[in-house]
């Protein structure tokens, strides 16, 4: 005990020595206008700044975390007649259960289609189709309950989507998103980003070439590319001049 005591403060010791000749060296930094300092953002340098108690209290309770939860299981195997063998069962079941019923289903999830078609039957009208990129034909019959436009290429695709007024659907793999929002951001009309309205799965998203009163674009894309004269704050304040 003594000596894990004695471990975790002589490393607590170290990365407080460490993290308090970076605070001087950035007050330095900052003190002269260092250029590297000067392109640190302002959060970034209050993090940096607090680093010197930060970082060894992380250490330090850290450990004597480990030591508490050491010495709460001695005194579980002590006092009652709760065996290590039955902890590694216990363990074991634990683990497995969360496998079963949360990991495993969730990967399910992100990388089954089921979510998408589900989501498009909810979504779609009557005489709305849904074309599918990259996605198995089979699957998208046996989920969408319907026939479905198959394409070959993120043109084609691009064509079969926009080329009609009235709402249409597609099924896209993710590595395709980017080069099909492109192609959408290029056509004439307004620039906006091609609308996404089911992003769950991180493999198969659910596209339309309209996006409707109510819904909102789930594009990962809406944070960054940004539509035409749409402000964007700065870490210093909006400039309107």
């Amino acid at each position: 005990m003594a000596a894990s005591v004695s471990r975790g403060c002589s490393l607590a010791t170290c990365c407080h020595t460490a993290a308090g000749r970076f605070v001087i060296c950035l007050y330095i930094g900052l003190r002269f206008h260092a250029k590297f300092i000067a392109q640190l953002g302002l959060q970034m340098r209050v993090v940096l700044i607090n680093g010197f108690w930060a970082v060894p209290a992380v250490v330090i309770l850290g450990v004597w975390g480990v030591m508490v939860l050491r010495d709460c299981f001695r005194w579980l195997f002590e006092k009652t007649p709760f065996s290590r063998g039955m902890a590694t069962v216990a363990a074991g079941l634990v683990a497995g259960g969360l496998l079963s019923f949360v990991y495993y289903p969730a990967l399910a999830a992100q990388l089954s289609p089921k979510e998408v078609f589900e989501s498009y039957q909810r979504l779609h009208k009557a005489a709305e189709p849904l074309g599918l990129l990259g996605v198995g034909g089979k699957s998208a019959t046996y989920y969408s309950g319907g026939d479905v436009k198959m394409l070959t290429d993120v043109q084609s695709a691009f064509t079969w989507l926009t080329s009609s007024s009235d709402r249409r659907w597609l099924a896209v793999r993710n590595e395709d998103l980017g080069r099909l929002n492109s192609l959408f951001r290029g056509k004439p009309g307004p620039k906006q980003n091609v609308p996404v309205l089911d992003a769950r799965s991180s493999q198969i998203l659910l596209v339309s070439n309209q996006l409707l009163p109510g819904e909102s674009n789930q594009s990962p894309y809406e944070s960054f590319v940004l539509d035409p004269f749409q402000r964007v704050g700065s870490g210093l304040g909006d400039l309107d001049h």
